[in-house]
């Protein structure tokens, strides 16, 4: 697995390092304005086990007595935590591969990117990931996914997680969660397009053999919103909002195979379950469109309902990353 924002350079931002957890299993949290959502996974020898799960909605000034109590409550205090960033906190910037030693690629990307981002670039924290292999074309070099945010946010939740009684290993981003949650529906590793509806965010993901291909962030409709209101079918204002939803997706799709030189994918999930939206999708696009409910792989004794899993879907991804 990836990792974003590796425990060293945590360590670089925090004033003093943190005790290593000997507890098993791994927690991740995340923080929006909605509220605050935790998943904790365990391993096994049939798989992950999901042992908690939960989405509080609260104000940003009470997510760390609410973050306090739950870890509380979950006798959590000590485990391993990844921290989930949201999409708005960070960017991701595709640049070319450059021929320096490991050691020397964060200096060398600073340089690189500090004319793409609307902030001087000694305040960024950087880290990155290599697209997949199989994405480049004769003897030209991987590029490189740079994900980039400020440094002075990273310590601040940092400092909050730390409180929690937590200890913060991993600092991860919603596209790779994704990547862990599609690889369980992906057992042949054909690849598929997984899309999770938050409001009015829709991330989508294209995972192939455990790689993040492609992802993008589709603005528009809220398709949460949209399914709530389709009754026995669709009407025409409806069908206007799909049809630029459709045209994004399709989009991505066509950008896997043509650019990145892959075969067709036949399967998609949405964190939706509204029978008429799965239909048209699936009428308007390549493939199948199915409801994601991760209660088909994987164990738990949680009552996983729609509303839970779509709060919850990116740090439930978030928790398998280890496991």
């Amino acid at each position: 697995m990836s990792k974003i924002f590796s425990l060293d350079e945590i360590k670089r931002i925090f004033k003093r390092g943190q005790p290593k957890s000997t507890l098993p299993g791994l927690c991740s949290i995340s923080f929006s304005t909605e509220g605050l959502a935790l998943a904790y996974v365990l391993p096994s020898v049939k798989g992950p086990v999901l042992q908690h799960c939960q989405f509080v909605a609260c104000a940003i000034t009470e997510q760390l007595s609410v973050l306090t109590s739950l870890v509380a409550e979950h006798n959590l205090q000590g485990v391993a935590c990844s921290w989930l960033l949201q999409p708005a906190d960070y960017k991701i910037l595709s640049v070319a591969a450059l021929p320096v030693e490991p050691s020397e690629m964060a200096a060398a990307l600073s340089w690189n990117i500090k004319d793409l981002i609307d902030f001087p670039v000694a305040d960024a924290a950087i880290d990155y990931f290599a697209a997949p292999a199989a994405t480049t074309i004769g003897n030209k070099p991987n590029n490189l996914n740079v994900v980039v945010t400020h440094r002075n946010q990273l310590q601040k939740i940092a400092e909050v997680v730390q409180a929690s009684g937590l200890i913060l290993t991993t600092i991860d981003i919603p596209e790779l969660a994704l990547r862990n949650c599609a690889m369980l529906f992906d057992k042949e590793e054909k690849g598929l397009t997984l899309i999770w509806t938050n409001g009015s965010d829709n991330l989508l993901v294209i995972v192939r053999q455990g790689c993040l291909y492609h992802s993008r962030n589709i603005i528009q409709p809220n398709l949460t919103l949209l399914a709530a209101e389709i009754t026995a079918t669709l009407n025409e204002s409806q069908e206007k909002l799909l049809e630029r939803f459709i045209l994004d997706v399709q989009r991505s799709m066509d950008y896997y195979q043509s650019q990145l030189h892959q075969p067709a994918l036949t399967k998609m999930l949405i964190t939706l379950k509204q029978p008429q939206l799965l239909e048209y999708l699936t009428a308007n696009l390549v493939g199948k469109v199915e409801e994601l409910d991760l209660r088909s792989v994987l164990t738990t004794q949680l009552e996983l309902n729609e509303e839970l899993q779509t709060h919850c879907l990116a740090v439930i991804g978030g928790a398998l990353r280890e496991i």
